[in-house]
C-alpha cells in the first residue's frame, strides 16, 4: 500500500480472520522516515471514540474485506494512540510487540 492508496482503506471495515468486525479505519499513518504507510488507526468501542493502531504490515484484503490476524479483543487491548499522529518509536515498538508483528529496523 502507498500513499495513493490510502483513501481507498479509510472508512472501511476491518475484520479479524473468523470474521467479527473489529473496527472502522479512520486513518492511515506513514512511517515520517520512509515515507510508507505503516499503521491503520481503527476507531474502536461503541461509540467508536477509541483510536488504536494496527500495523499494515498484518493487513491483507479479502474480496472487499480488510483482515487482519488478530481479534478484536487483541485490537482493543492495544496501546490507545493519538489520532493521525505517527507513533513516538517506542510506542510503536511496543505496539508491534503486542500484535507479535517483527518491528522493522529502519
Amino acid at each position: 500500500m502507498d500513499n495513493n492508496e490510502q483513501p481507498r482503506f479509510v472508512g472501511r471495515q476491518l475484520f479479524s480472520e473468523d470474521g467479527a468486525e473489529i473496527g472502522r479505519v479512520d486513518d492511515v499513518i506513514s512511517n515520517p522516515r520512509i515515507v510508507e504507510p505503516e499503521w491503520l488507526v481503527i476507531k474502536t468501542g461503541r461509540l467508536r471514540t477509541k483510536h488504536h493502531l494496527v500495523p499494515v504490515a498484518a493487513v491483507h484484503e479479502r474480496g472487499d474485506t480488510l483482515v487482519v490476524p488478530f481479534d478484536r479483543e487483541r485490537v482493543a487491548s492495544s496501546p490507545v494512540a493519538d489520532a493521525h499522529v505517527a507513533p513516538p518509536r517506542a510506542l510503536a515498538e511496543r505496539t508491534y510487540r503486542h500484535y507479535d508483528v517483527e518491528v522493522p529496523h529502519l
